[in-house]
């Protein structure tokens, strides 16, 4: 997704993107996205531009407890500068994008990835109580009486009260 810095109107103003093609062949993906929909509010004001989006993504995923295929939307945003201007703002701010003179595309791909990726679960469960997971558990059956011999193992590793 590229936005032309030179053709937005001084002002605010909004566009919408409805397409995957930022998350297609990324590296990393271990989930299947589906519908990838990006509401940008754009300020210009020349030489900086404001943008904030609010980014709706839903995707076939695998649940982390029941290891089954679930669909889920991950919402997320992201507030960045794009400027012009190297003197106004400090470059090593990873919200502040520095364009060169002469540069007019400002491509929002790598942008949007990283909100994608980092909004995402680290355990992505498709409920609370995954059924899935229930019937794993069912199938193992209830824990079994340990065998004596791995009792004196098993208290090496408790913490000792004083």
């Amino acid at each position: 997704m590229k936005i032309l810095l030179n053709t937005l109107p001084k002002g605010k103003s909004e566009e919408i993107f409805d397409t995957l093609e930022p998350l297609i062949n990324a590296e990393g993906m271990d989930w299947e996205p589906l519908e990838l929909i990006l509401k940008l509010e754009i300020n210009n004001q020349n030489p900086n531009y404001y943008l904030h989006g609010d980014i709706n993504t839903k995707g076939r995923f695998i649940c982390s407890k029941g290891l089954e295929s679930f669909e889920d939307t991950l919402k997320s945003d992201f507030d960045v500068l794009v400027t012009f201007d190297e003197k106004e703002f400090s470059i090593d701010n990873d919200d502040v994008f520095l364009m060169q003179t002469g540069e007019v595309i400002f491509d929002l791909d790598n942008l949007l990835r990283e909100t994608i990726f980092t909004s995402r679960p680290i355990a992505h469960c498709c409920e609370e109580n995954c059924p899935e997971f229930e019937k794993l558990i069912a199938l193992v059956g209830a824990e079994q009486d340990i065998d004596d011999r791995w009792l004196n193992l098993r208290n090496m590793f408790k913490e000792e009260t004083n």
